[in-house]
């Protein structure tokens, strides 16, 4: 099936599809909301948006390319929904849900509604040569890779008022085998996330050669929340420019369960197994809401039943804003069941690095400068054991 210019109502994908956008065509996505029907299973997420419906769409189907010709274009008209009435049921541009062998490439989104490209539990699926421009509002996520197997998303670029690659598990199916290679990542928000939807675990995942800048609210966060394991992360080879603060790791016991229920009885998320290696970071302390609380630093923190478990920062170099005169820090806060967010756990001790609750620590190589005299520690530790490499 080949697309032209103009306005198209939601289109069905079957098995062994292949979807075009012609060559210098601009494909519009109709801002009709009775026309899109929900795919896969219907929830609200944690921003109360109601998640289901996407323009372009199927539902167990295997053997699936989306691609465009030169200079084609998918434009969601995103924007056009600001002050539409079904906002908070917006579609995505693209969900596939439990689809099998999928190649999504040579492609530019503009303006989407809500998440350019949504997987669900998913197999083998390679995203490449995407182009994803969307800045019109929140939950503009460029990929979110939700309870998926095999998936690799390489050589794309992303400029999001969202995440840009969001790995998610909103049912009790694990995410694994993700890599995501030679990406450019421009986000107002965040750049790589695992979390905050966080029902299954997420295992084996490779973060690498990619290039992240402008964040405000951390360039890399690992955030489970729901009972869901992250186990074997390697972040390696990245460089983060202009970016509030660097990383994010902490875990906590919100617990959503299937998501849009509640269970007070699920697990407490834990983190393990994750290594820096090769990450390159200019942090500033930027402007907005939360940012004040930041006072950027790289930040660890387990919850006080789960201890993060063995995490490696080695061959990084890190430039931090600093510039903090008084230090009034006295007890960084607790994240318990709130949102993941860097700023709930208020400000931190230390003007580099700071984490508390690990067992398993390796600091190797690390060049940390600070660009203002601050008169906090560089590394603050609290609660923790098994560190190696670190001037105690």
């Amino acid at each position: 099936m080949q697309l032209g210019s103009g306005i198209s109502k939601p289109i069905a994908l079957n098995s062994n599809a292949k979807l075009v956008i012609g060559q210098n065509e601009i494909v519009m996505a109709s801002v009709n909301f009775s026309e899109y029907s929900v795919v896969g299973k219907k929830y609200k997420d944690t921003c109360n948006n109601e998640v289901g419906r996407a323009f372009i769409y199927a539902d167990g189907k295997q053997s699936i390319e989306i691609f465009a010709k030169k200079n084609g274009i998918l434009n969601g008209q995103g924007s056009l929904w600001f002050k539409n009435v079904e906002f908070l049921r917006r579609p995505y541009v693209i969900r596939l849900v439990n689809c099998k062998d999928v190649y999504i490439h040579d492609l530019v989104i503009v303006d989407s509604p809500s998440c350019a490209i949504s997987l669900f539990n998913c197999e083998n699926v390679v995203i490449e040569n995407v182009q994803v421009i969307s800045l019109w509002s929140y939950n503009n996520d460029g990929v979110d890779v939700d309870c998926c197997k095999n998936v690799t998303v390489k050589n794309c670029s992303f400029n999001t008022s969202d995440d840009c690659v969001s790995l998610k598990t909103t049912a009790n199916i694990p995410c694994e085998n993700i890599t995501i290679v030679g990406c450019n990542m421009a986000s107002e928000i965040t750049g790589f996330k695992i979390g905050t939807e966080s029902v299954g675990d997420f295992k084996n995942v490779v973060f690498k050669d990619n290039y992240i800048c402008g964040t405000r609210f951390n360039a890399i966060k690992i955030v489970p929340t729901d009972g869901g394991t992250v186990n074997d992360v390697c972040i390696k080879n990245v460089v983060i420019e202009k970016s509030n603060g660097p990383v994010f790791i902490v875990c906590g016991n919100r617990c959503k369960r299937f998501y849009g229920e509640k269970d007070d009885d699920c697990r407490v998320s834990t983190v393990k197994n994750v290594t820096f290696d090769g990450i390159t970071a200019d942090v500033i302390v930027a402007d907005g809401y939360g940012c004040e609380y930041m006072n950027a630093c790289f930040a660890i923190s387990g919850s006080p039943n789960s201890i993060i478990e063995n995490i490696t920062v080695k061959n990084c170099s890190f430039s931090m804003p600093g510039g903090v005169t008084n230090n009034k820090t006295t007890n960084v806060g607790e994240l318990g069941g709130t949102y993941p967010e860097y700023y709930a756990l208020g400000a931190f001790p230390a003007s580099c690095l700071y984490a508390r609750r690990v067992d398993g620590l390796t600091l190797e190589n690390l060049n940390l400068t600070i660009k203002e005299d601050d008169v906090r520690q560089k590394i603050v530790l609290d609660d923790v054991t098994g560190a190696v490499g670190v001037d105690l």
